[in-house]
């Protein structure tokens, strides 16, 4: 597992998980989303590259419920988990989400992406 970084902005460094030079995310996910969804989420990592850190906007960004330094991106209806390292964030997957509550098994998804990922 490597970390690819995706946006460099004035207050960090975003990375993405990466099995090879594609981020995680985008692999799994953007064959499926439609070009304004993609806009979206790279209009919100632009933002968490630029934002003052923690983020209060829970439409933006929310802390997961138990769950040590893990967050979710939240642009329409994908959600993107990522954790922080110093100053700098690390995406490690997504979805698309289909039910109100944060699907469980993502969410063990993104806590096992980042004990494999990069270390805090």
């Amino acid at each position: 597992m490597k970390a690819v970084r995706i946006k460099e902005g004035d207050k960090r460094e975003v990375f993405a998980l990466a099995t090879g030079d594609v981020p995680i995310y985008e692999e799994e996910l953007f064959s499926s989303l439609t070009v304004d969804t993609i806009n979206k989420i790279d209009s919100y990592v632009e933002f968490l590259s630029n934002a003052t850190w923690p983020i209060r906007n829970r439409n933006v960004c929310k802390k997961l419920t138990g769950c040590p330094n893990l967050y979710e991106l939240r642009p329409k209806n994908v959600r993107l988990f990522f954790y922080m390292v110093y100053n700098n964030a690390y995406i490690t997957h997504g979805y698309v989400k289909k039910q109100n509550k944060t699907e469980p098994e993502q969410i063990r998804r993104a806590l096992r992406l980042k004990d494999d990922g990069i270390k805090e």
